[in-house]
């Protein structure tokens, strides 16, 4: 019930977001209509020129190749104006209402762009075709008569642009703090359009002081919370103990008082920049860690029962196996089997691997384990389970510029789109899923 009122709750909201950001789609729209209109009569204003009977004069040869010449050039502005502005009345809402998600944003932000050159070519004919009017003039009269309309149109040219500079535009000017260029639509970080999260940056208050790692003191405070909330998280599914919760929290508390005092904290090496929880779960840049590899490592510091290190759990649990997450410990952290104890052959017919991995846009536990690929959010919510068992399975990377981890999952008809933190979890999550999808079914 809960899931269903959140998806409810995300549809109105997008649909309210979509009925916004569709007046500026008609607001350019009738922008670049205007414009179009204007540029198709100075267009036909210009081929009315070319069609104009010439003086045959031998003298005025000079004058003639002058004047078609800016006619010329004008109708060629003009002609670009209109193709632009014809090409985004009609491309331009197709995109924003028959694109896939996000097309409204980019329909919006591609009809900015080019109303801004569809402006800045019409102004450039309408220029010419007042110079070719001063060329008519040397044409077709004399001096006395040509010497008046150009002092004529000279005047009314400096009037315009004036009047245009100093009275017109500063009425619709900006703010100069304001931003003109149409962005995203988020609702406290949220994209209705694209479902993504993003929590909106915050620039550092003046008198802020920043610690050694290049981030401000909000910036460490919010990424202590962050790992708070997750430990919180590892400790509710039992990943944790919690002694060992209470022992990451004392270290990251402590890390972030050295981080504000200005003391070098142990193990940041050279990742200066790196954000405090960065520096405290040794993950990616994104703040985000493997829940495998940082239980398996709080379990084995602490020796909880049944850790990754065997002799360091109790006595009565030293020799069963070590196991986390489906993961099974092997090597030398495996726990040693008692002298003359058989070793039973090992069932195990898939991959099989766990992490915290960002699926449209919010932070999900998936689990690969006996050919299939579960997932499920941190909130205990939309949970998801593929079979690749028997289907069609592919996987492979979609990044883009501001998401490079993307990959995309695609088990028969059905595309699951995910995002690791790193190039390398990425590459072990995609060589991972086809390992499961070539192995023989248990």
């Amino acid at each position: 019930m809960i899931a269903a009122d959140k998806q409810e709750l995300e549809s109105r909201l997008k649909q309210a977001t979509l009925q916004i950001r569709e007046k500026e789609i008609s607001v350019f729209t009738d922008n670049f209509a205007v414009l179009s209109t204007q540029s198709a009569f100075l267009t036909g204003l210009g081929f009315g020129g070319l069609t104009m009977v010439p003086t045959w004069d031998k003298d005025k040869r000079p004058q003639e190749a002058i004047f078609y010449t800016l006619v010329s050039i004008s109708i060629g502005f003009n002609v670009l104006t209109l193709c632009i502005s014809s090409w985004c009345m009609i491309f331009g809402p197709g995109l924003a209402i028959r694109g896939p998600d996000g097309s409204m944003d980019r329909a919006i932000r591609g009809m900015y762009g080019e109303r801004k050159w569809a402006l800045r070519f019409f102004w450039i004919g309408l220029f010419f075709i007042m110079l070719s009017g001063i060329a008519l003039g040397w044409l077709k009269f004399h001096s006395k008569t040509a010497t008046t309309m150009t002092t004529i149109f000279v005047t009314f040219i400096v009037i315009f642009f004036l009047y245009v500079k100093f009275i017109t535009r500063p009425r619709f000017r900006f703010p100069k703090d304001a931003n003109r260029k149409p962005s995203e639509f988020r609702v406290a970080g949220y994209n209705p359009e694209t479902g993504d999260y993003a929590r909106p940056g915050r620039p550092t208050p003046a008198g802020a002081s920043r610690s050694p790692g290049g981030t401000s003191q909000l910036e460490d405070e919010e990424a202590y919370m962050r790992a708070r909330q997750e430990i919180e998280w590892l400790q509710e599914q039992g990943i944790l103990s919690a002694e060992e919760a209470e022992g990451k929290l004392a270290m990251i508390h402590a890390r972030l008082a050295m981080a504000n005092s200005g003391d070098t904290i142990p193990g940041a090496g050279s990742n200066r920049l790196q954000s405090l929880r960065h520096r405290v779960f040794g993950g990616t840049g994104t703040g985000r860690r493997d829940a495998t590899s940082f239980a398996a490592s709080s379990l084995a510091a602490s020796g909880s029962s049944g850790g990754i290190n065997g002799g360091e759990g109790p006595v009565g649990d030293a020799a069963a196996p070590a196991t986390l997450s489906g993961v099974t410990a092997t090597g030398a952290n495996a726990p040693q089997q008692p002298p003359g104890a058989s070793t039973a052959p090992s069932t195990q017919t898939s991959s099989t691997k766990a992490g915290l991995l960002s699926k449209d846009g919010k932070l999900a536990r998936f689990t690969l384990a006996n050919q299939v690929l579960s997932s499920v959010a941190l909130d205990g919510s939309s949970k998801k389970e593929y079979v690749l068992a028997g289907q069609a399975v592919d996987c492979y990377q979609r990044g883009t510029a501001s998401h490079p981890f993307r990959f995309v999952v695609a088990v028969g008809k059905q595309q699951v789109r995910v995002e690791a933190n790193s190039e390398d979890e990425m590459q072990s999550w995609i060589a991972a899923i086809r390992s499961a999808v070539t192995l023989p079914q248990a």
